[in-house]
């Protein structure tokens, strides 16, 4: 699997996409960026297969976008 982390500030109307992460990488990456409350942070991924989902601090999800970092 390949995680992305979306980083979005809804202030500028900006999204930020951080490509191609393993998941413990993906994970310092969300926590380092959603220190900053202005912005809007969710890690996604691609399994092999294809299919896509998001990963919230309990696990991953099917429900788009999932939940904020």
């Amino acid at each position: 699997m390949t995680y992305k982390v979306i980083v979005r500030d809804p202030k500028f109307g900006t999204e930020e996409y951080i490509d191609d992460l393993r998941k413990d990488k993906a994970i310092a990456e969300a926590s380092k960026q959603a220190g900053d409350k202005n912005k809007q942070v969710y890690v996604s991924f691609t399994k092999a297969d294809g299919s896509t989902g998001y990963l919230n601090r309990e696990g991953p999800t099917d429900k788009c976008p999932g939940e904020p970092w």
